[in-house]
């Protein structure tokens, strides 16, 4: 069998990223997600220090019932004030998620690397209606904290332990009758979660390609709402190479599945999702150790349980220096 030429597909991609740097697009809301999409690789140096600012913005209006189209998408209310649940209470008109944030990662040992995500701005809008009047809900405030450590199994090998804390605001008010509003406004989860990842690099010298696949999961607990958050798994496959100077091209499949949430001894309907994401990207290496990069994530695939929002498209944009 003939060797399968990868040169004119990832540079197909990046340059479809160049072209489309205008275009807002969607990523996962989650700081594990944001992390699998930059495809950061193996452990720091001993001593060495890395700081990275990141910007993402997601626009969620395309309306699915599963991964059909529909006209209307109706979501329950979770009632905490009740204790209950209330199917198809809002009509979902469109939404859309902003965050910034900083990462932080310190080699303890050459095979060992404590980090840190710090969800410094987060910023939630929807519209919706309730018995034909539209109103329109913006929440923001710092999300939930990332702190974990990344070790060396062997060369080219990675494992990624980690914890949320839930430091991010879960019970704003302000819904139509005052009560809280739906945990999915919320700045943060009110609840610890887990990661776990593992990350295989690798290159294939002919083709001056690099590559890596890295899987994540994260185990959710229940906040004193008594609300938990579906668990979610990632899987990723990245391809990159340079394509001229400090100037490198990436090409990243991601696929993601988040369980259905749960509310007192409930499944909440219109929770759980499975997207497969094509994320073209650029990445500039300047002087003194900063790098720039811009991600551009596509949804190729979205199946949304009931009836959902989903994202239509993402962007993920910042810069890194290691010191």
């Amino acid at each position: 069998m003939g060797r399968l030429d990868l040169k004119p597909l990832v540079l197909g991609f990046a340059a479809a990223a160049a072209m489309a740097r205008g275009a807002p697009a969607a990523a996962c809301d989650s700081s594990t997600c944001a992390l699998l999409t930059r495809g950061q690789s193996g452990t720091l140096a001993k001593g060495a220090f890395r700081m990275d600012l990141s910007f993402r913005y997601t626009d969620e209006d395309a309306k699915r019932q599963g991964s059909q189209a529909v006209g209307d998408v109706y979501v329950p209310k979770v009632a905490f004030t009740y204790g209950s649940i209330w199917p198809a209470f809002h009509r979902e008109i469109e939404a859309s998620e902003s965050f910034v944030q900083m990462d932080l990662g310190y080699g303890l040992t050459s095979r060992f690397s404590l980090e840190a995500s710090l969800p410094l701005h987060t910023r939630r809008e929807h519209t919706v209606a309730h018995f034909g009047i539209t109103q329109r809900y913006t929440t923001q405030g710092i999300g939930d904290v990332l702190l974990g450590a990344r070790f060396a199994l062997r060369p080219r090998l990675a494992a990624g332990l980690a914890v949320q804390v839930p430091t991010g605001r879960h019970r704003l008010d302000g819904d139509f009758d005052g009560s809280i509003l739906e945990p999915s406004l919320q700045p943060g989860s009110g609840a610890v979660g887990f990661v776990g990842t593992l990350q295989q690099t690798g290159r294939i010298s002919s083709l001056d390609l690099g590559w890596s696949v890295e899987a994540s999961y994260q185990a959710n607990t229940r906040s004193d709402l008594d609300y938990r958050f579906g668990n979610a798994a990632i899987l990723t496959l990245n391809l990159s190479r340079p394509v001229a100077g400090r100037l490198s091209a990436s090409l990243q499949g991601k696929l993601f599945h988040q369980t259905r949430s749960l509310y007192l001894t409930h499944d909440v309907p219109s929770t759980g999702m499975t997207f497969f994401y094509l994320t073209p990207a650029l990445h500039v290496d300047v002087r003194g150790g900063v790098s720039l990069y811009g991600y551009l994530q596509l949804p190729a695939y979205r199946y949304v349980n009931d009836m959902q929002l989903a994202p239509r498209a993402a962007v993920l944009t910042g810069l890194s220096k290691t010191f």
